[in-house]
């Protein structure tokens, strides 16, 4: 696969009603965003980011899958690949949280191309 995906997906994961998360994919072809296995794959890795919050893909990538400690999301997305028998990239998320503050330990607003907002209830 090249550095610019052929093909582009975006998958929607909610939480609670309070935290929401659009991951977009980048694929080889169209037709393996219409497969079961990468439904459950793209649904997967956006619960991971609600409950991980991680501040870019660089460290989305390092982290351990929620789901499998035992490997990274680097390495599921290898597996899934293996599996699938195409590339796939993780290009862009963002992650909304009604309740989210900055953490003090993370003085700044993450790195591109993650994005955090906040919402306020009304």
């Amino acid at each position: 696969m090249s550095a610019t995906p052929t093909c582009r997906h975006i998958h929607a994961y909610v939480h609670q009603g309070r935290i929401g998360v659009l991951i977009e994919f980048g694929t080889e072809t169209s037709i393996i965003a219409d497969t079961a296995e990468f439904q459950q794959f793209a649904q997967d890795i956006a619960m991971h980011v609600a409950a991980q919050n991680p501040p870019d893909i660089a460290s989305l990538l390092d982290q351990p899958f929620v789901k499998d400690q035992g490997i990274s999301i680097r390495g599921a997305i290898s597996q899934f690949c293996g599996s699938a028998r195409e590339r796939i990239a993780i290009t862009r998320f963002v992650r909304w949280d009604q309740e989210w503050s900055m953490p003090p330990e993370q003085p700044t607003p993450p790195r591109a191309p993650a994005v955090i907002m906040q919402f306020k209830k009304t």
